[in-house]
C-alpha cells in the first residue's frame, strides 16, 4: 500500500495538531471548529461577565499557542458583542496584550454585525452577485445571446447559490432589508427569460 504525501495529507496532520485547543475552553464558554475556523462564545446579562470569561478562555489559548508553536494573530482575530441595549460599549479582548479588533464578524461566509440586522451581509452578497449579473447581461444580448434555458442556469449556478447561502439566517432580517438583494434576483431572471422590466416590489419573479 503507498502511503499519502504531500498536500492531501496536510489538512489531516493540521486538525490532528489543532485538536487539543478546545481543552483551553473554560467552563460554560462554548465553541464551534470547522478546520481553522475556530470561534468561541459567552452569553450573559452583564458585559463584565461576558468579558472575563471570554478573556480567561483567549489567554489560555494564546499560551496553547506558545507551547505548540501555532500563533493566534490579533489583527486577524474578531470579536462582536450581540446586544440590543443603546450605546452599549462592547467588550476589550486582547491577545498578548493587543487588543482584538471589533467589527463585523465573518463566520464561514456569513457576516453577522452587532444588532444581527444582516444588513452588512446583504450588502455583501449584492457587491458580489452584482459583479457576477454582468456575464448573465452580456450573455443574453437579444441578437447573438445564448437561450434561455442555459441563462437559467447560469442564474442558479452564479447567482441564487450564493442569494440561498444562510437562507436562514437572512430571512430573520426585516423585509425592507431583504429589499437589497431582490433587484438581483429580479433583474437576472427577467434577462434569462427575456422579459421587460417592472416594478415588482416584494412579490418579485420566481421559477422552480
Amino acid at each position: 500500500m503507498e502511503s499519502r504525501k504531500g498536500p492531501s495529507l496536510s489538512p489531516k496532520l493540521f486538525l490532528i495538531a489543532i485538536n487539543d485547543k478546545t481543552n483551553c475552553i473554560t467552563e460554560h464558554t462554548k465553541y464551534n471548529l470547522f478546520a481553522d475556523d475556530f470561534n468561541i462564545f459567552y452569553r450573559s446579562k452583564e458585559t463584565s461577565i461576558n468579558q472575563i470569561i471570554l478573556q480567561k478562555s483567549i489567554s489560555k489559548l494564546t499560551k496553547w499557542s506558545s507551547d505548540t508553536g501555532f500563533n493566534f494573530s490579533p489583527n486577524k482575530s474578531q470579536s462582536i458583542y450581540f446586544t440590543k441595549k443603546i450605546n452599549q460599549k462592547p467588550p476589550i479582548f486582547k491577545i498578548n496584550k493587543l487588543t482584538i479588533p471589533n467589527r463585523h464578524k465573518k463566520i464561514l461566509g456569513i457576516t453577522f454585525d452587532k444588532k444581527l440586522s444582516c444588513i452588512p451581509n446583504l450588502k455583501l452578497i449584492k457587491k458580489e452577485t452584482s459583479q457576477r449579473r454582468n456575464i448573465i447581461k452580456i450573455l443574453a444580448h437579444t441578437t447573438w445571446g445564448s437561450k434561455s434555458k442555459l441563462l437559467i442556469q447560469l442564474h442558479k449556478a452564479l447567482i441564487r447559490s450564493k442569494l440561498e447561502y444562510g437562507t436562514e439566517i437572512n430571512l430573520s432580517a426585516k423585509n425592507r432589508t431583504l429589499n437589497i438583494i431582490d433587484p438581483i434576483h429580479n433583474t437576472c431572471l427577467r434577462l434569462a427569460i427575456g422579459g421587460i422590466q417592472i416594478q415588482f416590489g416584494r412579490k418579485h419573479l420566481h421559477y422552480s
